[in-house]
């Protein structure tokens, strides 16, 4: 089955988390969120009636499956949380490509064993740029809008890579409940 996600998760990897109940709440209340189903026996939920204000869909005619999952394929747009307090995840799909040391821009080609060696040591993981000899966290790269990590992450189903984004408005809204910068990503899967 083929995936296509818009991910939101804040940036700071050590940025304290609301519970996720609030979040619910609060996006709920937003009309971000609409009712919870069952997808796969795991509580996911529908866009909410404002949805299409907080996501901007760009181009002149995207596609936005607001159906019924199986019934309008495979893109069906729904909402699941990732929420991970005690074990920061790391997320890439088909579409990745190489992330760049965010001083001098290097192209890291050797990103899976950084991936690898940050799983073991997340606390601690600094990686040195051999151009120009800067550290940095995991997190501090440029993975270029294709892969992230975080605790908290929100994966908005049914969004082609570069479709939408989530408005200013919405991403003020998150940075406020966690008291820190969220960014956005997509991830492919074929």
């Amino acid at each position: 089955m083929t995936e296509n996600l818009l991910i939101l998760a804040p940036s700071d990897l050590d940025a304290p988390l609301p519970e996720q109940a609030q979040l619910i709440e609060a996006l709920t209340q937003f009309k971000f969120l609409g009712e919870a189903i069952d997808v796969n026996g795991e509580t996911h939920y529908r866009p909410g009636e404002d949805y299409l204000r907080h996501v901007t869909y760009l181009g002149c005619s995207p596609v936005i499956a607001m159906g019924e999952l199986g019934a309008t394929g495979d893109e069906f747009c729904h909402i699941e949380f990732i929420y991970s307090p005690d074990n920061a995840q790391f997320l890439s799909g088909d579409n990745m490509r190489p992330p760049r040391c965010p001083g001098c821009n290097y192209v890291i080609e050797e990103w899976p064993s950084l991936v690898e060696d940050w799983s073991s040591d997340k606390t601690n993981y600094q990686w040195r740029c051999p151009m120009c000899g800067r550290e940095y966290q995991l997190q501090q790269l440029n993975w270029r809008q294709r892969a992230g990590l975080g605790h908290l992450m929100i994966k908005i189903y049914g969004v082609f890579e570069s479709e939408a984004v989530p408005s200013d408005w919405l991403m003020a809204e998150l940075n406020k409940l966690t008291q820190g910068k969220w960014d956005y990503f997509y991830i492919r899967n074929n």
